[in-house]
């Protein structure tokens, strides 16, 4: 992701989420800093190179750009390691718990990367995607899921524990945004075909 995308990725996608976790919840703060951000998935786009390299056992080849599942892997590591948003004070909501507060990170990063991902696709395919008109937007659904809450809730509670137990796994996330994109494109052909 170059740093002009990266930036209208910020403005119009990342900042809007975030304030409003911020509008909904006033013990959230937003540090407004994409410039740490940027630094953030410029470090996590250097390590998943050479790990590639090293597995590759090519590391003379010269790669420039990501695919989009790693773009949106590095991305959803870099929001979470950034801490974009943080809590002032956690007893004034009695609403919120504190595993809900902990993990608001990593729902503002699987939330922001899954609009990156759907835009992707959607810029991939854009003759197929104009002739479905506006009715597209809507068939980038998420799969069902029999806990937790939802899916987005059961990703955010994986990504929490990753980061928590272990560290975030940039492959396996990349082939989690792979995944997802053909669930929706499986659901678009039998729709629309």
């Amino acid at each position: 992701m170059k740093k002009r995308d990266f930036d209208e990725f910020y403005t119009k996608i990342v900042k809007p989420i975030a304030e409003s976790f911020v509008n909904k919840y006033s013990e959230f703060c937003f540090k407004d800093e994409p410039a740490i951000l940027y630094e953030e998935y410029i470090n996590q786009k250097i390590f998943i190179r050479s790990m590639y390299h090293k597995m590759d056992g090519d590391a003379n080849e010269k790669k420039d750009n990501l695919d989009r599942h790693k773009v949106c892997a590095c991305m959803t590591s870099s929001i979470i390691n950034s801490r974009l948003i943080y809590y002032s004070n956690i007893e004034s909501n009695e609403e919120l718990s504190r595993t809900n507060i902990s993990r608001i990170n990593e729902q503002l990063a699987f939330l922001s990367c899954w609009e990156l991902l759907k835009a992707f696709v959607e810029a991939r395919n854009k003759p197929y995607f104009d002739a479905l008109a506006d009715e597209h937007s809507n068939n980038f659904e998420l799969p069902n899921t029999f806990h937790n809450d939802s899916f987005v809730d059961t990703v955010v509670r994986s990504l929490y524990y990753a980061r928590t137990l272990n560290g975030i796994s940039i492959p396996l996330l990349s082939n989690i945004y792979y995944l997802l994109e053909k669930y929706c494109e499986k659901g678009i052909d039998y729709k629309f075909n």
